[in-house]
């Protein structure tokens, strides 16, 4: 776990109780939307991947994209961020989705 996976889950217990069925449904739309966001994030590394290739060919100057370790740090920084902010989104979304499963099979039919 990580900071942002571990603020995500920390707000949710701390919030989960006090949630209605429609705000846990909405939360359950984040594993949803994690997926969206870890597709940009693919499609993002591909271009990324295509710009390391260029600078690394024989065939003139580069075009100087992440050269150097620090650039590539801070790349690869990013994606870690990115990543961790995904997986939180997932972990709330499968939680609020356990809740509101929970809360629907304690309400007693009409």
């Amino acid at each position: 776990m990580s900071w942002v996976t571990d603020a995500f889950a920390v707000l949710f217990r701390h919030a989960e109780d006090r949630l209605t069925l429609d705000e846990l449904d909405e939360l359950s739309n984040l594993a949803g939307v994690a997926s969206e966001e870890a597709q940009n994030l693919s499609h993002i590394c591909e271009g990324l991947a295509g710009l390391v290739l260029a600078d690394g060919g024989s065939e003139g100057p580069g075009a100087g994209n992440f050269q150097s370790a620090a650039s590539v740090a801070d790349l690869l920084s990013h994606l870690a961020h990115s990543l961790d902010v995904i997986s939180g989104m997932i972990d709330a979304g499968q939680a609020a989705q356990h809740r509101a499963q929970v809360l629907r099979d304690q309400e007693v039919p009409e």
